[in-house]
């Protein structure tokens, strides 16, 4: 208890500073405890088109299917609808869907068409790596589209596996850039991957948020309503972005707006802890 006053005494940025880091830490061990596999997802994201593999083996069996269910001489020019439906229809058959943390121990993690599957199950990314190099197989020019919460293949022709709205990522001839037309969704997203996720993790996220905010001298009474606020905030956002029940955009808000609240009722807490810690030391050292 000592040194977490002592650390209240640091100047701001040194002391938000090491908040910040034991946060992303908290985050890292939490969403991310396989450190291997959180490398190669960073990796793999910096180009997730690379991801496409039209040439790998496991390929095989897909494509001798998708063949026996499609007319004689069906091509990307002839049959485009029909073709994407039916690599849609195949990939979910061949891939039920299940979260990464399910499959991979991780928050999220895009694997390689061997990785998916040899596993037998996937969510989106893994579906949509497999989708995509199973069209561009048969001839269709395919990439990799996200908008945060969902991915999906997108192709000349259309796009298919579930496709989002707004994407996340544009491909350009000079790299991957970032849509900022996305940034308007980020409240959804934000909402859908905390539903996704379990929920005791989560909890363990929200109490580390809760002691860094708070300052070591504040009341107990406020202390309490801040923690109220957080935790308010982890059950909306999870209800606002439940995809089995429905989103809902209201609960989202609610819960971003218990968020701030909770923020806010640390920093005024914490300024008056301070200033009343203050007066005590002036009050001492005027009875000296």
């Amino acid at each position: 208890m000592r040194f977490w006053i002592r650390i209240h005494n640091w100047p701001r940025w040194k002391r938000w500073g090491l908040k910040a880091l034991v946060l992303a830490l908290t985050v890292l061990a939490v969403c991310f405890p396989h450190p291997v596999l959180l490398a190669r997802h960073i990796v793999r994201w910096t180009d997730p088109n690379a991801m496409i593999d039209p040439d790998a083996s496991q390929l095989d069996p897909l494509v001798e299917k998708l063949k026996s269910q499609l007319p004689d001489g069906a091509n990307q020019d002839s049959h485009p609808k029909e073709i994407l439906r039916a690599v849609e229809l195949l990939v979910y058959e061949k891939l039920p869907y299940a979260f990464d943390w399910d499959t991979w121990g991780m928050a999220d993690y895009i694997p390689t068409v061997e990785e998916a599957l040899g596993k037998g199950r996937e969510d989106c990314d893994g579906r949509a790596v497999v989708g995509a190099s199973l069209l561009k197989r048969v001839g269709f020019e395919s990439q990799l589209e996200t908008d945060g919460a969902h991915v999906w293949v997108s192709t000349p022709q259309g796009d298919t596996m579930g496709p989002g709205q707004v994407s996340m990522i544009e491909t350009t001839p000079t790299g991957v850039k970032v849509n900022t037309q996305w940034l308007w969704t980020m409240p959804r997203i934000m909402a859908v991957n905390v539903a996704l996720f379990p929920l005791v993790r989560e909890l363990i996220i929200a109490a580390v948020v809760w002691i860094l905010i708070l300052h070591p001298t504040m009341h107990r009474r406020r202390m309490l309503i801040v923690g109220v606020f957080v935790f308010a905030a982890v059950f909306l956002l999870r209800s606002g972005g439940n995809l089995n029940r429905g989103e809902s955009m209201g609960l989202v808000w609610f819960g971003l707006v218990a968020l701030a609240l909770g923020l806010v009722c640390s920093r005024f807490g914490g300024r008056q802890a301070m200033e009343t810690e203050s007066d005590l030391q002036v009050g001492d050292v005027a009875k000296v």
